[in-house]
């Protein structure tokens, strides 16, 4: 039944199962956000189900299949739009790889035209490998996410005195978004504070979602610096936020340096790629909220 099938119906319905396997063992928490899931699973779809003779028919039909997947993911907000527009790069450059080895070993190191060997019976194979790698992975890191601070500046003209007040609470931020934020990211647009003193309770609340935070180090006039103690984003599976410090440094007798950084732990990989899409993404909410402080304190 399944060899009966066009080129394209073959990749659709491979790229699909794969990816829809995928999807589903991250959600129920089985698998981890690793190599495995951004690199080998687009590689499999790519190594076997690619055809070619019907090269066209077969890449729409396994891209075809991925967008359904990624779209079934952003309809039921399993993730954000800017996660996921952030992942295809990876996702696409993968599968790109596993096209290209299928084509050197039947162009070059067999130097045969490959058989259809798109059956049914070929959906075993990639699900045992992505599945075992998947594993693999999760028990080899062993709970250890790479940990990653992130650190922004702005000058602001204000007194530290008077930037310190600010950095407390805030209400109704507004103002040019980057292009991150555009996509989808959670945008901050209040914050509240019970006391200024160690121990209070701090809250970021964000479009959608909070961030609770608990101030662990007070210097007036010069830092503040907080633990995240719960937070509701998205993304939340995959990056935990667990410090962040603000620091007031006088420039001259006018001006004050307000430095923010984040710290977070995060379990994507391969870091090499995601370590610099995360900077971006936590550097455009610091500029958003920095740029707020300077305006405030300024007009």
């Amino acid at each position: 039944m399944f060899s009966n099938k066009s080129p394209f119906e073959k990749a659709l319905i491979g790229s699909i199962v794969l990816h829809g396997i995928g999807a589903i063992s991250l959600f129920s928490f089985l698998m981890v956000y690793g190599f495995y899931f951004f690199c080998i699973l687009p590689f499999l779809v790519g190594l076997f189900f690619y055809d070619l003779e019907n090269r066209l028919h077969s890449i729409l039909g396994m891209f075809s299949g991925f967008v359904i997947v990624m779209a079934i993911i952003a309809i039921f907000n399993l993730e954000g739009y800017a996660c996921l527009l952030m992942a295809t790069p990876i996702f696409l450059f993968s599968g790109a790889l596993g096209i290209l080895t299928r084509w050197i070993y039947f162009k070059i190191i067999k130097k045969s035209d490959h058989e259809n060997d798109n059956n049914l019976s070929a959906f075993a194979v990639p699900i045992v490998i992505f599945l075992a790698t998947g594993l693999i992975e999760k028990y080899s890191l062993n709970g250890n996410f790479s940990v990653d601070t992130v650190e922004t500046s702005v000058v602001v003209n204000a007194l530290p005195e008077e930037a310190w007040q600010a950095l407390f609470e805030f209400d109704t931020l507004s103002g040019e978004t980057s292009g991150l934020i555009k996509l989808g990211l959670p945008t901050p647009y209040k914050a509240s504070v019970d006391s200024m003193a160690v121990g209070a309770t701090r809250i970021c609340y964000f479009e959608p979602g909070n961030i609770v935070q608990e101030i662990t180090r007070l210097e007036p006039g010069r830092l503040m610096e907080v633990k995240v103690i719960d937070y509701q984003l998205v993304g939340k599976n995959w990056i935990q936020f667990t410090k962040a410090v603000y620091t007031l440094h006088p420039v001259d007798s006018k001006r004050t340096e307000v430095t923010r950084s984040t710290s977070y732990s995060s379990q994507l990989s391969p870091r090499f790629y995601w370590r610099t899409l995360e900077s971006l993404a936590i550097d455009a909410e610091h500029v958003y909220v920095l740029d707020n402080l300077k305006r405030k304190l300024e007009n």
